[in-house]
């Protein structure tokens, strides 16, 4: 599968990509062989044999996030590298540990780390990479230290809140009730925690005063992008995804466009309903594309487009109101938009 290389066309976030990466690939390298060749397989730094190569894997969205929160008010970004280098290992380690708990078997056009590597050695790997996350936080000496404890503890809340949303997330999977509100919690603690960690770490790293508003922009951003994901996981082109079609519905995964439609008074909810009640095994390809073809019937590709743009309007809202200088503020909503409507 051949997956698009799309790349953010803007000068300032793909500095901030470029010294994430080799910040990045210092700290892993720092790993024990083993281990190292897991993380550089999903990193897209190595193939399945250990061999250098530029795969690429994700365009480091919460990274750039902190560091752009970092020059909040005219700071330099640099002291806040260890904090962005932390959010990433830790947000990997999460997607790699999604793709074993979802049985997805493709991530960016390549095999899923764990079918590579199997279950065991894999998910050693995500508790490595967490650590690693958590020890990249003390790097820099001429940081407050009571910042880094402050820093340290936030990424371990978030890291605590999006294990608890991935399990309220395995739960729906298995629940017939569940109601957009029960969905939006689970991804306030899951994609939300995360956003907001993200944030606060850039500005705590720097001395940025409204770490907590700042917690609020990441927060909402981390809801947006979640939106975005679920349109993707029935709609998006698996060669811009680089997963396979309809990857969400084969495994009758309860997002907000199939909550929506279940939530509908149209005549096909009930045929939905029934396509979607869990069982042993996963949906049939055939019966995958009929559910994504009831959920449009149904209303829940348009309302969760609706609420992804109306969820937008208000994290650029709140970017407003707690970023006040005007080029770290372009910048943070470049980022926001570029990735509600991006295709991958």
């Amino acid at each position: 599968m051949a997956v698009a290389n799309h790349v953010i066309s803007h000068p300032r976030i793909n500095q901030a990509q470029a010294d994430i990466e080799a910040a990045l690939r210092n700290s892993v390298a720092r790993l024990d062989p083993i281990v190292a060749n897991i993380v550089a397989y999903h990193f897209g730094w190595a193939d399945e044999s250990g061999t250098l190569t530029e795969a690429g894997n994700g365009r480091r969205r919460v990274g750039v996030l902190t560091l752009l929160c970092a020059t909040v008010g005219g700071a330099k970004w640099d002291r806040a590298i260890p904090a962005a280098v932390a959010c990433e290992l830790a947000s990997n380690a999460a997607t790699i540990q999604d793709d074993i708990i979802d049985d997805d078997d493709a991530r960016r056009g390549r095999k899923s780390a764990w079918t590579v590597f199997g279950t065991s050695r894999t998910l050693l790997a995500c508790m490595t990479m967490t650590g690693l996350a958590t020890e990249a936080l003390t790097e820099r000496s001429d940081i407050d230290p009571e910042r880094v404890s402050a820093a340290t503890h936030r990424l371990s809340r978030a890291i605590i809140g999006l294990n608890l949303g991935q399990l309220y997330d395995i739960e729906f999977e298995r629940t017939q009730q569940v109601s957009l509100t029960d969905y939006l919690q689970m991804v306030e603690g899951k994609a939300g925690a995360f956003g907001s960690c993200a944030c606060m770490l850039g500005a705590m790293f720097t001395g940025v005063p409204d770490t907590e508003g700042l917690g609020t922009l990441g927060s909402r951003l981390g809801l947006v992008w979640q939106l975005r994901n679920d349109l993707l996981g029935i709609w998006g082109d698996p060669d811009q995804t680089g997963k396979p079609a309809l990857s969400d519905l084969r495994t009758r995964k309860k997002t907000f466009p199939v909550i929506a439609a279940l939530e509908s008074n149209r005549s096909d909810r009930d045929e939905l309903a029934d396509l979607l009640r869990y069982r042993d095994g996963d949906l049939s390809p055939e019966d995958a594309f009929r559910a994504a073809k009831l959920i449009e019937r149904c209303g829940g590709r348009e309302r969760t487009e609706q609420e992804l743009r109306r969820r937008l309007d208000t994290a650029l809202a709140t970017l407003e109101e707690v970023v006040p200088d005007h080029e770290t503020r372009a910048d943070l909503r470049f980022l926001a938009e570029f990735f509600a409507f991006s295709t991958r």
